[in-house]
């Protein structure tokens, strides 16, 4: 088993939900799509995934408006 870090982005609640599951070596993407369906309220059609085996950073950059 390995572990999967998953950022879901929800563009209906403007949220980033972050999540931690464990799968089996050689995992599909699909795999991690199906397990937040079934596990989540993960929409297709409002939502947004990324899924690595590397911890998933957020960057908060300073933006200054000129």
């Amino acid at each position: 088993m390995v572990t999967v870090y998953v950022a879901v982005m929800d563009y209906s609640s403007g949220s980033i939900k972050m999540y931690t599951i464990e799968r089996r070596k050689g995992w599909q993407t699909e795999e991690v799509e199906s397990w937040l369906v079934s596990n989540t309220d993960y929409k297709d059609s409002q939502c947004y995934f990324m899924c690595s085996e590397k911890e998933i950073e957020i960057e908060h950059p300073e933006v200054n408006e000129e």
